[in-house]
């Protein structure tokens, strides 16, 4: 709570959040302790790291560069999590995707949490390992008749029309 407000009215850097979606079994504690563990060591920069709920982690970068480093902290992110945890003498696989998102020191930093889960949706829709969203995305169109629409366009569903009858009595 208060990292977060602080977060938000810090303005001399960058910052960048990850949001980690996982699937599988990320109830088991051993195996959520292993992702955090790993996701901890990919920056010195990092202030938090925070479960968010059963599937999702999210990763605060307080001082990023600049986009170039949240790319590379997405895909080593990505990379890390596909190397199978060791949980007690047996190899455990993780279902992992990221979404991620960054502020200026002029943007709005209370959108962080917002755009990276944005981008972890459309991660997911796309089924992309992982997707940074960007300032364009906050003007792009969302919501599901957008991603129903994007899945035909781009030959994931069929569109189909079901003609409608009057069968009532013609007078």
């Amino acid at each position: 709570g208060d990292h977060w407000a602080d977060l938000a009215h810090r303005g001399d850097s960058s910052a960048g959040l990850l949001v980690i979606g996982l699937a599988g079994s990320p109830e088991d504690h051993p195996v959520v302790a292993g992702v955090a563990t790993r996701l901890g060591e990919l920056t010195l920069s990092a202030s938090l790291l925070a479960r968010l709920s059963e599937q999702r982690l999210a990763l605060v970068i307080d001082s990023l560069s600049g986009a170039e480093e949240l790319a590379v902290l997405v895909q080593s992110a990505t990379a890390a999590l596909a190397v199978p945890f060791d949980i007690g003498g047996e190899a455990v696989s993780v279902e992992a995707v990221v979404g991620a998102a960054s502020s200026t020191p002029l943007d709005a930093r209370a959108t962080l949490l917002r755009d990276a889960e944005h981008a972890l949706r459309r991660a997911i829709a796309q089924h992309r390992p992982w997707v940074l969203g960007s300032a364009a995305d906050r003007l792009a169109p969302s919501g599901p008749f957008h991603e129903v629409r994007a899945g035909v366009g781009h030959g994931r569903l069929a569109l189909r029309y079901q003609p409608t009858l009057d069968l009532r009595p013609v007078r």
